[in-house]
């Protein structure tokens, strides 16, 4: 049971996105964080949808997204993470590793990112796989199909609105049904800590918290 749970360690990158106006079920609401599931006719694994509103600006959530270096801190399960390549300044490849449980393979991840949208009151984020832009790595599993959206919405001046969807396929023998299972501890355990990365980066006394 150990390792059936730290599967969910790929839980942000095996699970799809379709239309905002999909029939999607609520997982978990817990500690002002929203999980929803879709189930997908067309793919083995569900979709995912998070909601959760944080602390600061939607400058201060793009800039903590972007830092691609940082997400092992944040991110369950990515056990590396750097850029490859930068187009732009709101634009670049990253490469990541992201642990898996024994006795399957990590697996890694090489995605393009791109910021489509960028205002003071709202930001949308897109990243796709590029599998093939780098070689792949011996004893490692490369993702090969990821999709990741993240959409960035002004509330107040200590408060924005995040939505996240995704939908992914690990790659490899990962069975569905288990990682279904288990689905929501990986994407509530990453944006815990985003919450919490972003409370103290904005230094929000708790009286507004």
């Amino acid at each position: 049971m150990k390792n059936a749970l730290r599967l969910v360690s790929l839980s942000f990158f095996i699970f799809p996105l379709k239309c905002w106006s999909q029939n999607w079920n609520l997982k978990v609401n817990k500690d002002g964080i929203k999980i929803y599931y879709l189930k997908n006719d067309t793919s083995k694994f569900n979709e995912l949808k998070v909601i959760a509103d944080l602390d600061g600006t939607v400058k201060s959530i793009v800039e903590t997204i972007m830092a691609i270096d940082k997400q092992p801190h944040w991110v369950f399960g990515t056990k590396t993470a750097h850029i490859v390549s930068r187009i732009s300044e709101t634009e670049f490849h990253f490469y990541k590793e992201i642990r898996s449980p024994s006795p399957l393979n990590n697996r890694d991840l090489v995605a393009h990112l791109k910021v489509l949208e960028y205002t003071e009151k709202k930001a949308v984020i897109k990243v796709s796989a590029k599998p093939n832009l780098i070689p792949e790595k011996k004893g490692l599993v490369r993702i090969t199909f990821s999709q990741e959206t993240w959409i960035i919405t002004w509330l107040s001046p200590i408060k924005t609105k995040v939505e996240y969807f995704l939908k992914a396929d690990p790659g490899g023998t990962v069975p569905p049904l288990l990682v279904n299972l288990f689905a929501t501890k990986g994407p509530f355990e990453s944006f815990a800590n985003l919450k919490k990365l972003t409370r103290t980066a904005n230094k929000l006394p708790s009286a507004v918290r």
